[in-house]
């Protein structure tokens, strides 16, 4: 058997999974072998999970059995799951964020624990709870959006909210992304999106911008936002109608490119944390797709010096990008939505699907 085949483990969790993360609890580890989930139902949950060797392994049984090995009760169902450290994550629920941290050398049963709970962050002018929509972590910054509109910077090391900054939408806010320390990006259930200085005492947008849609009568809500690992100011946004669009941050009065995706709603879009040229997307329609950008076109813009040259990035190519990035299906015909990925530093890739299965994938490239 060639070990290098892109192998896939599906297993059946007997609970629909809304976001999952792996853990490295060890830099040493040659590859993940640890994630946390939060989960979507009726009641909810944090779970540390290990991948467990099958040692009934063959060409048909799975070579990894995830097996839950700690529990958290968590208040409403799971929005958003992110990194902060290798011990802690930042977890959206309800109308609340949660800090839940990871025991090293603690009893399996007692892998997790609440560090810190932020209560009633989001909640309509009436008073009452507002969801809260998503999370996204730079460093020891804690960003969330919710219904109500409202966009909160919490500091993980003093526990305590920074920043407020109200009614930045009139609408429920779907994604938010930190661009780096001072700087994010939310995104709306219109196709809104707006930047915001975290620096500046104006608590109103730097820039206001819309993603593109095939039918200009349909609301095409942002539903995931991530951005270029090395080039921050490439901003990738999906969408309800399961498109990309991708927006250069120096110039964000246009789109870049418009890539015509999934025929659903893109739920997440991932680069690889250490390859910035493969791109992971899915569906809900449960597709997995790996983008692979080919080389960098290198251009001068003085054509009598030609040592005067710029890089552009396949991904503000408009048009000519679809030429320039490969599109591999990795996951498919699943039927129901994969509602979270994570990538590994190295090739592995885990997911969750509305079929109540988590699926991982290794030996992608």
């Amino acid at each position: 058997m060639n070990e290098n085949l892109t192998k896939i483990n599906s297993s059946f969790v007997s609970e629909r999974i809304n976001k999952i993360r792996f853990v490295e609890e060890s830099q040493a580890q040659l590859e993940a072998s640890n994630f946390i989930s939060g989960s979507s139902e009726i009641k909810n949950n944090v779970k540390f999970w290990k991948l467990i060797k099958n040692e009934f392994a063959d060409e048909i049984e799975n070579e990894f059995i995830p097996k839950a090995v700690s529990k958290l009760t968590i208040e409403g169902e799971v929005t958003g799951l992110e990194k902060i450290d290798r011990f802690n994550f930042a977890i959206s629920s309800g109308s609340s964020m949660t800090i839940v941290s990871i025991n090293p050398g603690k009893n399996e049963m007692n892998k997790l624990r609440e560090s810190a709970s932020f209560k009633n962050l989001h909640k309509f002018k009436t008073g009452d709870s507002a969801l809260c929509m998503g999370v996204s972590v730079f460093d020891e910054n804690i960003s969330t959006i919710g219904e109500d509109g409202k966009i909160n910077v919490i500091s993980a090391n003093n526990q305590k909210v920074i920043t407020t900054i109200d009614d930045t939408d009139s609408v429920t806010q779907t994604a938010i992304r930190f661009i780096n320390y001072k700087e994010l990006i939310t995104g709306n259930r219109l196709g809104i999106m707006k930047s915001f200085d975290l620096r500046s005492g104006d608590k109103t947008p730097t820039a206001t911008f819309a993603i593109s849609c095939e039918d200009e009568k349909k609301c095409n809500a942002v539903t995931s936002l991530t951005h270029h690992p090395t080039q921050q100011h490439i901003i990738l946004a999906g969408s309800e109608e399961g498109a990309i669009t991708v927006y250069d941050l120096r110039q964000p009065s246009f789109p870049s490119s418009y890539l015509c995706a999934h025929d659903s709603a893109i739920t997440e879009l991932m680069f690889h944390p250490t390859q910035p040229d493969k791109l992971f997307s899915a569906s809900a329609n449960g597709e997995l797709w790996k983008w692979t950008q080919n080389m960098m076109q290198t251009v001068s813009h003085d054509y009598e010096n030609r040592n005067s040259a710029d890089t552009i990035n396949s991904w503000l190519n408009g048009e000519r990008a679809k030429n320039k990035i490969s599109i591999t299906t990795v996951l498919g015909g699943l039927r129901k939505s994969i509602t979270s990925i994570d990538c590994s530093k190295q090739s592995r890739i885990v997911c969750s699907c509305n079929n109540e299965a988590v699926y991982i994938v290794d030996n992608l490239f």
